[in-house]
């Protein structure tokens, strides 16, 4: 284990390392109707994390050359991308989660099918967190529960403490939101409804907030002095003292999505990624609605303010 070290000792890091923009296409993706698993080399973790770094020094137009007394802590899933055939996004989401669940592999196609027969969609549209939560319960060998998010009594914004929770626990986060041309979370009121799934956090501490005991359990990147990688069976002790620290320090708290219109995970603030969840009102007035199964309440009730959790310990 590392223990802790102050950034005096460290004295300036070095910059970060250059990520080397690996061509992740493969030659021989497995096609399929419902959506196409990619079957290319995951970025690493590694990878990953220096990413995130990069991204975020960019975010807050920070020098790349300077820790600017952060500590990071970075934990994430890799994931074999989807990319998705139609409006499949949900159920490509539940794909990628399967490739992560031990002996619990399924295809789009068999979601979707599945789906079918149990009248939950009809072109693989997935206006229901509830529905996907039912087809996951069915294909998946962990525990799969649907939460509802709630407001804070002071913000009167979505609290996301529950979400951020789960993703501390190394658990999967399957979550609507409104896409942007980006497909970073924006808000359209649900008319560019999207599913991701959540394989990870990125968490940035100012280091005199961090604790020793915390950093102790965790293990240093040796190339970037300041980040850290999170256990991949942390404890309930342990978890809780990284979610008190995310809510009364964190300067900031990015979760890793991916999606079935990108091979990339994205970073995105959850902040904007709960109130883009929030914003999930009504479907788009391109849609015809006839041509999808749409849940009694619409939108608002089947995505608005809901969550999916895949228990990895179960």
């Amino acid at each position: 284990m590392h223990q802790t070290q102050s950034s005096s000792q460290h004295g300036i890091p070095p910059p970060l390392p250059t990520i080397k923009d690996t061509n992740y296409t493969s030659s021989q993706p497995h096609i399929q109707s419902g959506g196409t698993l990619l079957l290319q080399p995951c970025p690493s973790v590694s990878d990953e994390s220096r990413r995130a770094c990069h991204n975020f020094l960019c975010m807050k137009r920070l020098s790349q050359n300077d820790d600017h007394g952060y500590i990071f802590i970075f934990s994430c899933y890799q994931v074999q991308p989807v990319i998705q055939n139609g409006p499949k996004c949900g159920m490509v989401a539940l794909e990628m989660a399967s490739t992560l669940v031990k002996g619990s592999y399924v295809t789009t196609e068999e979601i979707l099918t599945e789906a079918r027969e149990r009248g939950l969609s009809k072109q693989g549209e997935m206006f229901s967190a509830f529905a996907l939560q039912e087809l996951a319960a069915h294909f998946l060998s962990s525990k799969v529960e649907c939460l509802h998010l709630q407001h804070s009594e002071t913000t009167h914004c979505l609290d996301g403490k529950n979400l951020a929770n789960q993703l501390i626990n190394r658990n999967l986060v399957l979550i609507p939101y409104d896409s942007d041309k980006n497909h970073s979370p924006c808000q359209k009121r649900g008319h560019k409804a999207h599913w991701a799934l959540l394989t990870g956090i990125f968490v940035a501490v100012k280091a005199s907030d961090m604790t020793e005991e915390l950093l102790s359990n965790c293990r240093r990147e040796p190339d970037v002095p300041m980040l850290y990688y999170w256990p991949d069976d942390p404890g309930p002790v342990l978890c809780d003292q990284l979610s008190k620290l995310v809510c009364e320090k964190a300067e900031d708290l990015f979760v890793l999505g991916h999606h079935g219109k990108s091979k990339y995970a994205g970073l995105w603030p959850l902040k904007d990624l709960l109130l883009s969840n929030d914003n999930l009102l009504e479907t788009g007035p391109d849609r015809s609605l006839e041509d999808y199964v749409i849940p009694p309440g619409g939108v608002e009730a089947g995505l608005r303010s809901r969550f999916i959790t895949i228990n990895m310990k179960s």
